[in-house]
């Protein structure tokens, strides 16, 4: 059966003891194939009309559905143990571990989004573990390069109309302030991702 499947792959995940990390450089091949494999072992359903595309340059990956159906149509459905959300994420990491780190985040006024803080700390551990994280296949397929605020350089957004360049500057400030400092006190991170200023 699919459950069975999905217990089989998740326990095969964690048993073969790889540590193969995931290529962040902005080149680095998305592997959508195993990523699709990895979906159905793990019983994510998906409407038969459902489909993942390539664009025209090969660069981008997106969701398209090969024929017309009715507007609020189900598409896809994803097991709740699947998702990474920052409630399981704060339940996951023992408070009195991430202490330090939080009162970073409170000091630089980033209170709204320490929920989002966790979420990106959960990423951090699983993208350490490589092949050994259930969430591998899907970690490999994400993309390596985004045209985001938070992503633009300095340059990039002295380029940008006055107002573009204040929310971008601001959002890129966001992430400074949720990255840099605070993730150098979780004590379980290992300091090549700490110091990984592309990664973080």
């Amino acid at each position: 059966s699919r459950t069975t499947s999905r217990t089989t792959a998740v326990q095969s995940a964690v048993d073969r003891g790889y540590d193969t990390p995931i290529n962040i450089s902005e080149l680095a091949p998305r592997d959508i194939p195993t990523f699709e494999e990895w979906s159905y072992n793990y019983g994510i359903q998906r409407h038969a009309s459902h489909q993942l595309t390539y664009s025209e340059d090969g660069w981008d990956v997106y969701a398209m559905t090969c024929d017309a159906i009715p507007g609020g149509t189900p598409v896809l459905c994803v097991p709740q143990e699947l998702i990474l959300s920052a409630n399981k994420a704060m339940e996951e990491f023992p408070k009195e571990s991430m202490r330090a780190a939080e009162k970073i985040v409170y000091s630089v006024n980033a209170d709204s989004e320490i929920r989002y803080w966790y979420l990106m700390v959960k990423l951090l551990v699983e993208l350490e573990k490589g092949e050994q994280s259930a969430w591998f296949p899907w970690l490999n397929s994400l993309p390596r390069y985004y045209t985001n605020a938070a992503s633009m350089t300095p340059f990039c957004c002295l380029c940008l109309p006055t107002l573009m360049r204040k929310l971008a500057v601001k959002e890129r400030g966001n992430m400074s302030r949720l990255s840099v400092s605070s993730i150098k006190l979780i004590p379980f991170l290992n300091d090549d991702t700490k110091y990984d200023t592309d990664l973080v």
